[in-house]
């Protein structure tokens, strides 16, 4: 069942995707470049050479902080001077494995501030513009992770948990209004935030392989979109322990 319109043609759309420097951002820029997209692309630090592409019309750059509303405002006013967007990606991740969630620590801090707080902050201002024109897509990548906790691992889990709710009542709130909410929630994909775990990832996918199913997602209309299928499972199956045997399972050694 569809919850959202299919996408039966991208020529043309006009996609922004924010966190597009690398990983699944990078890999659907070039995916949806491909599909013949006009990409308006943002991260800290980007540009052309990040990029090296045909179809370098249809490319632009903005360079802005995520977590600074200020920078995600004026950029997203700047582009839709001359165009209307069709789809906003929120693709902007930081992770750092082993540090526990029970003290203050800045990693813990910019981690929730990157990850769903920007999200938090920026969204009204997206809602408000597309539920004017009654049209408009939003895309969050948040992760399996949102649904799987371990200690030392606390802050990149709360925070896409926190994500992937917030996503769910952003959809609930805005399908009388006719806007589109994705919600994706992948597994272990090879970037380079993943290459910091140091045990063993199952079922890992490439980035180009993470985007595609994405892409195959939202043309089929799914409101959450998670894969691979197989740790999708795992981590159902997991969330039917009860909490008391995890926390003696997973609990920090």
């Amino acid at each position: 069942m569809s919850l959202n319109s299919k996408i039966l043609e991208w020529e043309n759309k006009n996609i922004w995707i924010i966190g597009a420097s690398q990983g699944i951002g990078k890999a659907l820029a070039i995916e949806l470049l491909d599909r013949g997209c006009n990409l308006f692309l943002t991260s800290r630090k980007i540009d052309s050479e990040s990029f090296k592409l045909n179809h370098s019309d249809k490319l632009s750059f903005y360079n802005g902080d995520v977590t600074n509303l200020d920078d995600m405002s004026d950029i997203f006013y700047e582009i839709e001077k001359n165009y209307m967007l069709d789809f906003v990606i929120f693709s902007q991740a930081i992770y750092d494995p082993g540090i526990s969630i029970s003290k203050i620590d800045s990693y813990n801090l910019s981690s929730f501030k990157t990850n769903f707080l920007s999200v938090y902050a920026f969204t009204p201002i997206l809602i408000d513009k597309f539920r004017k024109r009654k049209t408009g897509s939003i895309v969050f990548i948040s992760s399996l992770a949102a649904n799987f906790y371990t200690a030392n691992s606390g802050a990149y889990s709360l925070s896409k948990n926190s994500l992937s709710y917030y996503s769910k009542l952003i959809y609930m709130e805005n399908k009388k209004h006719n806007l589109n909410v994705f919600l994706v929630e992948p597994g272990f994909v090879k970037t380079r935030l993943t290459e910091k775990n140091k045990f063993k990832m199952p079922f890992i996918i490439s980035a180009v392989s993470a985007a595609r199913y994405i892409i195959h997602g939202i043309e089929k209309g799914k409101f959450i979109i998670k894969f691979p299928l197989f740790l999708r499972l795992i981590i159902s199956a997991y969330n039917l322990i009860p909490d008391f045997i995890k926390f003696k399972i997973f609990r920090k050694k």
